[in-house]
């Protein structure tokens, strides 16, 4: 700027780098705050699930115990639980797709670069849920699959 004009005063001199950076950090910040708010309410999901399963497993546990008693072994009891967990979140999967689906005029304007159709970011929204929600049903499951039938049918 000197050799240009040597007696017009510069100030706040910037690098491109610097500025372009300076106008990223808003979108920036937001983003982090979503994907924040996103991997907590995925946790809270499969938390519920697996508090949800670990309830149906305590419930049932006389049901449990009599089939292994009639002769369950307890791959099946697993196949019970995850079968069940499986058609719980199978439900709720296709109930948010939908509502997505419906709500893309809403979603339109909230969303930045992603369309309300975009197969990739729903497909990759219902892969985190389903992770989340087998890495929940795991341990009712494996707590399913260790009942005794002569512990379950004692009375309490």
């Amino acid at each position: 700027m000197k050799s240009l004009d040597p007696g017009r005063p510069f100030f706040g001199a910037k690098m491109v780098a610097d500025a372009m950076d300076a106008g990223l950090d808003q979108p920036r910040l937001n983003a982090t705050v979503i994907a924040t708010f996103a991997a907590a309410a995925l946790g809270l999901a499969a938390l519920g699930l697996y508090g949800l399963l670990m309830l149906l497993v305590t419930e049932r546990r006389r049901e449990l115990g009599v089939r292994i008693a009639l002769g369950a072994t307890p791959a099946d009891l697993v196949r019970v639980v995850v079968g069940g967990a499986g058609r719980l979140v199978g439900v709720g999967m296709s109930v948010g797709v939908v509502l997505t689906l419906v709500a893309a005029q809403l979603l339109r304007s909230l969303l930045f670069g992603v369309a309300p159709y975009d197969a990739l970011a729903v497909s990759g929204a219902v892969a985190a849920l389903g992770t989340a929600a087998i890495l929940a049903a795991a341990v009712p499951a494996r707590h399913a699959s260790r009942v005794s039938a002569m512990e379950s049918m004692r009375t309490p």
